[in-house]
Parts: C-alpha cells; sequence; structure tokens
C-alpha cells in the first residue's frame, strides 16, 4: 500500500508484489504491476488526427526494483 502521484493528484493504492531473491549476488528483485485510470487522476485520455485515434483511459503500470542487500 502506498501513494501514486500523477499529475497533481495523489491516491492511496494497494499493489501485489512478487519477489525472489539471488544468492549469488545478494539481491532481492520485487515486481508487479498495476492497473490505474486516467480519468482518476483528471487527466482525458489524449486524441489524435481530430478525434480518429484515441487512447483507451486505462494504463497498466509495470515496475520491477531489485534492492542490493549489502
Amino acid at each position: 500500500t502506498g501513494e501514486l502521484s500523477i499529475s497533481g493528484e495523489i491516491r492511496e493504492i494497494s499493489v501485489q508484489i512478487k519477489g525472489k531473491t539471488s544468492t549469488e549476488n545478494s539481491t532481492i528483485r520485487i515486481f508487479g504491476s498495476h492497473q490505474i485510470s486516467m480519468k482518476d487522476f483528471g487527466i482525458d485520455p489524449p486524441t489524435a488526427m481530430m478525434g480518429m485515434v484515441k487512447v483507451h483511459e486505462e494504463l497498466e503500470v509495470h515496475f520491477d526494483l531489485y534492492v542490493d542487500q549489502k
């Protein structure tokens, strides 16, 4: 659980994460993804070519974090 800030709007979100440890180089890998709606952050989905090309308002944010245990 944490806060996600986009375009000046802050929302609290909960994300399920996965993790792996490596005994070779003493690192932990934490990764996952979370789906958000641009509208939740006050952003209108962009369009192009006078509305002929539209973007879905839903986005999936992916993260991949490596932590060194030294």
